[in-house]
């Protein structure tokens, strides 16, 4: 069993009263049990002024992280927000790693690390959460596969990391202290921890544009749709005009379909390439069905409150983290609170939980035949519970 505790600050120049204020709320000495790690999710400032680094080297744990735009535990929200959350267990087993750098090829800095994490936790991982860089070169695909590989299919529960900049010129990844643009933060959770997991996205009824396969791409570049270059294909739907693609294009999100059986998955239209082709936030794999759909403040608040009702009908659950992509943060217009605002007033102070938003999701979905199989997401919410 999993001991949740939670704690924040909003002050992000004085370190001495912002490490204060979090081991106060936490009250270390009192109450940890024998295996403890932390998850902190916070504002990218809070690096720049040092609270991150003196934060960790107080706390008597390992902790890993990620800058967010957007984070909440229960009874306070917000963009400029450190939060944190703690599971300790006397059951439950922690180690946490952070790989070299990714921006070349993955699979030999991520089998590393693995390799570290396992040896340290001492058995093979019941639970991977992976804390990603967001690095446009690679599909967060490329993550799950290399992952679901070296652990024989673990479910993966993560998120990319994203900030409040234009461009995410700050986000990064954090692990005990140390802060990364280029590497991945992994989380092992091993012992008696068996988690359940909780996805939504984009309603069935959102979805106006179907029929469509990939016919061409390239790892996350989009090139053709039904044998057609993507921008003539978008111009047949009214979101590109004379062979140029329609900033506008980016609020309505690809559904992909693998044709396998499970659920479909949503794909957020991140850039277009100089030769007028997509970079999605995922693969887009040749033969998969393409659909195009849309979703605004009102959908992401109805999905936000489906998934919050699947949390309460849980049973025997301690802790709630749940990580919702950045796409619905902008959908919610000038009301950026309210999503988050949702998960206070549902649930108050009746489940701990650490609420973050992401620059793409890791979940597992059903697989049938009561299987999972971990997959990568864009414009969705997705939950753990422990």
């Amino acid at each position: 069993m999993v001991k949740p505790l939670y704690a924040y600050t909003e002050e992000i120049d004085d370190i001495d009263a912002a490490v204060s204020t979090i081991l106060e709320q936490l009250d270390v000495d009192g109450n940890l049990l024998s295996n403890t790690c932390g998850i902190l999710t916070f504002y990218s400032e809070f690096v720049d002024t040092g609270v991150i680094t003196a934060l960790c080297e107080r706390l008597p744990f390992p902790v890993v992280g990620t800058t967010t735009m957007g984070t909440a535990v229960p009874g306070v929200n917000g963009s400029l927000l450190l939060g944190l959350m703690v599971l300790t267990s006397d059951d439950v087993t922690f180690s946490a790693v952070m790989t070299e750098s990714l921006t070349g090829d993955l699979r030999e800095p991520i089998e590393a690390a693995y390799a570290e994490g396992v040896a340290a936790l001492g058995e093979a991982p019941k639970l991977i959460m992976p804390f990603a860089p967001l690095i446009f070169h690679h599909a967060g695909d490329d993550y799950v596969d290399i992952l679901n590989e070296l652990s024989g299919g673990a479910p993966c529960f993560g998120t990319l990391t994203v900030d409040l900049t234009a461009d995410y010129r700050e986000c990064g990844v954090l692990h005990n202290g140390r802060f990364a643009k280029d590497r991945m933060a992994l989380l092992f959770l091993g012992g008696a921890v068996a988690p359940d997991f909780i996805v939504v996205s984009i309603a069935e009824e959102k979805v106006w544009q179907r029929s469509a396969v990939i016919t061409a791409s390239k790892g996350n570049v989009l090139r053709e749709v039904n044998n057609q270059p993507l921008a003539r294909y978008l111009e047949g739907i009214g979101l590109a005009k004379e062979g140029v693609i329609a900033s506008s294009v980016n609020t309505f999100p690809f559904v992909l379909d693998y044709n396998d059986g499970t659920r479909p998955v949503v794909r957020a239209l991140l850039q277009v390439t100089p030769d007028n082709c997509g970079a999605c936030g995922g693969r887009m794999p040749v033969g998969a069905s393409l659909s195009v759909a849309t979703f605004n403040r009102t959908d992401v608040l109805a999905t936000t409150t489906d998934a919050l009702t699947q949390v309460m009908a849980k049973q025997n659950r301690s802790a709630l983290i749940m990580l919702s992509c950045a796409g619905r943060s902008m959908a919610l217009g000038a009301d950026t609170t309210a999503e988050m605002a949702l998960l206070d007033e549902c649930l108050g102070s009746s489940l701990p939980y650490l609420f973050a938003y992401s620059g793409g999701e890791i979940c597992p979905v059903d697989g049938g035949n009561g299987t999972q199989i971990n997959r990568f997401h864009n414009d969705t919410l997705v939950a753990c519970l422990l």
